[in-house]
């Protein structure tokens, strides 16, 4: 069973650059890299045929589920305020899972849409 359980602060979460299928990888697969430049490094290896020289990781998306179809919020205290947090979650076939989050609910729409 996949764990769902979200980080205690904001600050837990971390900044990724998510993609899935694309040039880099089959359509029904989720890549998540450092960084925009972490890919495009991946995308240039692969063009002139070389190692992929970055880290990412991967997971199929065959057999995954979308444990929330609809884009969940939890709070977290900032400086002096209350901020939301949007996020979504994937179980892959094996159990994993994969929290997706971003500070805009907008943010998630492109994942949220290649992931169904």
């Amino acid at each position: 069973k996949a764990n769902i359980f979200l980080t205690k602060t904001n600050r837990d979460w971390k900044s990724k650059y998510v993609v899935i299928g694309g040039i880099a990888a089959d359509p029904w697969v989720i890549s998540v890299y450092n960084n925009k430049s972490d890919y495009e490094k991946a995308l240039s290896d692969m063009k002139e045929e070389k190692k992929v020289s970055v880290k990412f990781k991967s997971w199929s998306l065959i057999g995954a589920d979308l444990l929330t179809p609809i884009p969940q919020t939890v709070q977290y205290m900032g400086q002096s305020r209350r901020r939301l947090w949007h996020y979504i979650i994937v179980s892959t076939m094996d159990g994993e899972a994969i929290k997706i989050g971003h500070d805009h609910e907008i943010g998630l729409e492109p994942i949220l849409e290649g992931v169904k």
